[in-house]
């Protein structure tokens, strides 16, 4: 269980497996809940990360696709590698002009330090049972073959990428797109990966004319015990100082 935050500190940025379990929550909670005549609007920001992690992410939007709630995916700053990974997945992807997109591509890596282990006089024994059980080393030197399987890896990795977003953007030229590189919206959508120019804000804006728009969020953990007693502190202080 994280710490309780120190009053005036900032915030701490949620762990990958919290934000996993609120959006799980979220989707389960949608499909409980709207109907077909509903639709939904995902802010997605993000530059990507560990590829089970968005993948997961990804399958979880996918639920309200697969149960035909129509989904809006809205990118104000940043969907790339993961984060597109995540985007790909809605029906309509919106993105503001100067926003990146793409990065349909992997990479992976790992420091070798066998070199300044040796002149430091330091051995490191390592014993590996199956033939591919480590094929990168960190503290012994890469041979020919690891790395071959290495890359073998990720360009498995990356092949399972192109069919995950060519299977949900169809129209897309995948061999064109899937270099790895990153684009403005302004030049993705001639390439087809956003569906429009838009700002999240004003899509839901332009959306409100004709719908009731409502956020669904995390509900905040009831806080307990020393935390609770500072942020009672902390919120009487602002109400007190609001009130001079």
């Amino acid at each position: 269980r994280p710490a309780p935050v120190a009053a005036g500190s900032p915030p701490r940025p949620p762990l990958m497996r919290d934000m996993l379990n609120t959006l799980r929550a979220q989707v389960s909670f949608l499909l409980a809940t709207a109907s077909p005549y509903d639709e939904v609007v995902v802010r997605i920001t993000s530059p990507g990360g560990p590829v089970s992690d968005y993948g997961l992410a990804a399958a979880q939007l996918g639920r309200l696709r697969s149960a035909g709630l129509p989904t809006t995916a809205c990118v104000d700053l940043v969907a790339a590698s993961g984060g597109y990974m995540m985007a790909c997945v809605a029906d309509k992807l919106l993105a503001a002009p100067f926003a990146y997109v793409g990065s349909i591509g992997v990479v992976g890596g790992s420091p070798n330090v066998h070199k300044v282990l040796e002149r430091a006089g330091v051995e490191v024994v390592q014993r590996t049972s199956g033939r591919f059980k480590r094929s990168l080393q960190q503290f012994e030197p890469n041979t020919p073959e690891g790395l071959q399987k290495y890359q073998e890896e990720i360009d498995a990795i990356h092949a399972a990428f192109k069919v995950h977003v060519s299977t949900n953007r169809p129209s897309l030229d995948i061999e064109a797109v899937a270099t790895g590189e990153s684009w403005l919206a302004l030049h993705a959508l001639d390439q087809g990966l956003v569906d429009g120019l838009c700002t999240a804000d004003a899509y839901l804006r332009t959306r409100s004319a004709d719908a009731a728009v409502l956020l669904v969020r995390a509900k905040p953990p009831r806080r307990t015990g020393l935390a609770a007693l500072l942020s009672r502190g902390v919120e009487g202080a602002a109400s007190a100082a609001a009130a001079l």
